[in-house]
């Protein structure tokens, strides 16, 4: 079997060379790399005293002197061992560093520097390159008697030659080195030296050209395996699946399908030659296609991403956790974990982090998972974390036994639970119109008026012929609503309120009969709907809901995006809660009024307000009078619908977002509009001590002081000109002043760690690539292909070298890489 493959370097650096007498390409291990490292951080030279025995050698770079005799006082000399020794160079500590902890013997004398050299002719220096030093036994050796003295010769000591033994008396000791660099085994292991090392240095061994070939076929296997990866990144990247049904008849199968995977490869190899080679081996087994090596595929560059995200969390320290739920196609409940940190350019980045099944609903189960994925599976330290953002179920956001509340108590008191802003406008949009019977008759209507014209191709057809007779530019097509995202029915209004005159007159010729073989029920269904559109109450409705719809589609969006602060988001749900107070007026109505006349005017229908009979509201025995109902349609259509929906909405703003409010407010001293405020500097001393195990709480309003008054000189006069919460942060590391600000920059480093929503599990699940077709795949697999999927921007950077070696160290593979 190969051994991964490495280098052999004299910096330092890990590698593996691999010699064998054998020349088949079966047996022939792995040699010198000069561009790959290896999957382990030791030196391996390979080298073999036949056929059959492979001795393997390492080197270990923790050591500070890798050479030192005494580390290789209980192992053999062997080829490969001797080969390392000499590329790397012998052991002189002192000589080109500023090593100089040399120990006093028993006479209070210790080794000297500069004995490295001797001169010649009195004059010159020479290097005595044969001389060693091992720090580890404080004794001298020879480097040259060490590997070549021949120790049958009757001349032979051990007393330089042997690790465990070596000078230690250092008296006399510039006598006792020229007395053994005039000796004549040492002249003798010193030839041997000086040739094995030009032989090395300019590859001229025997095994010189077994390395050489070992090398270019490494680097053959390596380019052929990066053009697998490749395949299996686009597919990833894409979304697409990589099996076939009939993936087991092999490469070449005429007329079957192979699946995706096989098929870009074969695609590929018309125009690869070294890929083409590739898949005409006969044997499976070193072809790399097979399903388990797929797993394997996908498994490496998702693992680099998932470590490169890692390392960027802990290079902030501080991060925060975004958790929900789902269940799949497969019934699977799936746990999906995204983290939000802060780069080191001072911008907030949230990352999707992998997909896990959960084995009961309960907050427990969702803690152990957690925990053990973030301390176990990342190596991350819970106590930095210092935010939680989860939606509202009882399950995450209970303050007794709630995830949000373990979290606190058994990771970290300072992770601040948020309640998903997202989801909180939602559930604001679900109870104005669950709350009003006009409301929820209005989105039923929408509902029906969907299904009827898009389940039949006629019906959508006589629709489209109406909207080229009526519209001109882009027609917005009929959506259907969404029961999670309300948000988004903004665009279902809006399609209906731009397509009204061309769905109205679409309904006359169903409802006519021009289509043949209409069925009566179709055309009730027509003249229902189209008595409801006719009303002018539908189309004050219409223009209502639109206008709401657009105001909450956009916050929504803002409240989505990653890069969004606590600040930011309370100005935005303060400016939309304002806009939609502010249409609660006589002016606004009026102006709806128009706006929906306008359109009935546009549509040929009526403008005037449905009579209804008004309702005698039952009066109790012990009432003194009854109650007065209104009886002015517009008047009770402006109480009862338009008034209690504006005044629901907002009483809901107030009320949902209350919590989030009191956790913005404490970080409102951060924004530069609050500099100025006469408790600002108190403010942010008492922040600065809730976060007193973050940094120094002390010094923190020094620096606050001292920014507020650079912050003066610079933005003066600018008003809103100046910089936003979310700018500060990066505004002091591009200009440097984070030496100046360090705990400054921390607490605005935690401040941009506290996640606003769930925006980003929500978005993994939108991406969930587990769909009918593919309900069969393993959790470990669907993780590591929706991680690719997802963060394919950090995928598409990856380092190929690490993704093979990372492949090479899993097992042990038939090829050498």
């Amino acid at each position: 079997m190969f051994p991964n493959e490495a280098q052999a370097s004299t910096s330092g650096s890990a590698a593996v060379v691999s010699e064998r007498a054998s020349s088949s390409e079966s047996d022939t291990p792995a040699p010198v790399s000069d561009s790959d490292t290896d999957c382990e951080d030791t030196l391996h030279l390979h080298d073999s005293k036949s056929d059959e025995e492979d001795v393997v050698f390492e080197l270990n770079t923790q050591e500070p002197y890798l050479t030192d005799p005494y580390l290789f006082k209980d192992q053999p000399l062997t080829p490969a061992t001797v080969r390392a020794l000499i590329e790397f160079g012998p052991c002189q500590p002192g000589l080109k560093d500023s090593y100089s902890d040399f120990p006093y013997d028993s006479d209070h004398r210790r080794f000297n520097v500069s004995w490295y050299k001797r001169q010649a002719n009195g004059t010159c220096n020479v290097d005595r390159h044969w001389l060693i030093y091992s720090t580890k036994s404080g004794r001298l050796n020879c480097f040259c008697c060490w590997l070549f003295a021949d120790r049958k010769s009757v001349h032979y000591s051990d007393k330089w030659a042997d690790p465990n033994l070596g000078f230690s008396k250092f008296r006399k000791g510039t006598e006792k080195i020229e007395k053994h660099e005039q000796s004549l085994i040492h002249r003798e292991a010193e030839k041997t030296f000086l040739m094995t090392k030009y032989r090395i240095k300019n590859d001229n061994t025997v095994i010189a050209g077994l390395v050489k070939a070992e090398r270019e076929r490494i680097s053959k296997n390596r380019q052929i395996l990066k053009r697998l990866v490749d395949a299996t990144l686009f597919l990833a990247k894409q979304g697409l699946a990589f099996r076939g049904h009939r993936e087991y008849a092999g490469l070449g199968a005429p007329g079957t399908n192979e699946g995706n995977f096989l098929e870009l490869l074969k695609l590929l190899s018309k125009y690869d030659s070294l890929l083409d080679q590739q898949l005409k081996v006969s044997n499976r087994n070193l072809t790399y296609l097979s399903h388990h090596t797929q797993n394997e595929l996908i498994s490496c560059p998702a693992q680099e991403t998932l470590k490169v995200i890692t390392e960027e969390v802990k290079l902030a320290r501080f991060f925060s956790v975004i958790v929900d739920s789902t269940v799949d196609i497969a019934r699977v409940d799936q746990f999906s974990l995204s983290l939000r940190y802060v780069t080191k350019t001072g911008h907030s980045s949230e990352h999707f982090i992998k997909f896990d099944e959960l084995t009961s609903s309960c907050a427990e189960a969702f803690y152990n998972l957690l925990v053990n994925i973030l301390t176990h599976e990342l190596g991350l330290n819970v106590n930095f974390m210092h935010g939680q953002a989860y939606d509202g179920a009882s399950t995450m956001s209970g303050h007794i036994s709630g995830l949000q509340a373990r979290v606190k108590e058994g990771c970290s008191s300072k992770a601040m639970y948020v309640h998903c802003c997202a989801h909180n406008l939602n559930l604001i949009l679900i109870d104005a119109v669950s709350a009003s019977t006009s409301a929820k008759l209005f989105y039923g209507t929408l509902e029906t008026l969907y299904s009827f014209l898009t389940s039949s191709l006629p019906r959508c057809r006589i629709l489209e012929e109406e909207q080229d007779k009526m519209l001109n530019g882009t027609v917005l097509t009929l959506k259907r609503l969404s029961d999670t995202r309300w948000a988004s029915r903004k665009r279902a209004t809006e399609a209906v309120l731009q397509s009204m005159p061309a769905i109205t007159e679409a309904l006359h010729r169903i409802v006519s009969g021009e289509l043949k073989g209409t069925a009566p029920k179709v055309a009730a269904e027509a003249q229902g709907l189209l008595t409801t559109l006719d009303t002018f109450e539908f189309k004050l409705m219409l223009t209502f809901w639109n206008i709401i719809m657009k105001k909450t589609f956009a916050l929504s969006n803002y409240l989505q995006q990653e890069s969004i602060d606590l600040n930011t988001a309370l100005e935005l749900i303060n400016t939309c809660a304002t806009e939609i107070k502010n249409i609660r007026s006589e002016k606004a109505f009026d102006e709806l009024e128009i706006s929906a006349k306008d359109l009935a005017t546009e549509c040929n229908t009526t403008t005037l307000y449905k009579e209804q009979r008004a309702r005698k509201k039952r009066k109790h025995f012990d009432e003194l009078a009854s109650g007065e109902s209104i009886t002015d349609n517009r008047q009770r259509f402006k109480v009862d619908t338009f008034y209690c929906a504006l005044d629901i909405i907002s009483n809901q703003f107030e009320e949902r977002f209350s919590d989030f409010r009191a956790t913005t407010k404490e970080f409102l001293v951060l924004n530069p509009k609050h500099f100025f405020y006469i408790n600002s500097v108190e403010r942010v001393n008492n922040l600065a001590h809730f976060y007193s195990e973050d940094l120094v709480a002390n010094d923190v309003t020094d620096e606050y002081s001292s920014f507020i008054g650079i912050y003066k000189d610079l933005f003066a006069g600018q008003g809103d000109a100046g910089l936003s919460t979310n700018e500060v942060l990066p505004f002091l590391i591009a200009n440097d002043m984070q030496r100046a600000f360090p705990n400054l920059c921390i607490l605005y480093q935690i401040y941009l760690t506290i996640p606003v929503s769930t925006a980003q599990a929500e978005r993994s699940f939108s991406q969930l690539i587990k769909n009918y077709l593919r309900s069969s795949m393993h959790e470990d697999r669907l993780s590591a292909l929706a991680l690719l999927y997802i963060e394919r921007a950090t995928a598409e950077n990856l380092d190929y070298g690490n993704v093979i070696n990372k492949f090479a160290c899993m097992k042990q593979q038939k090829k050498a890489l």
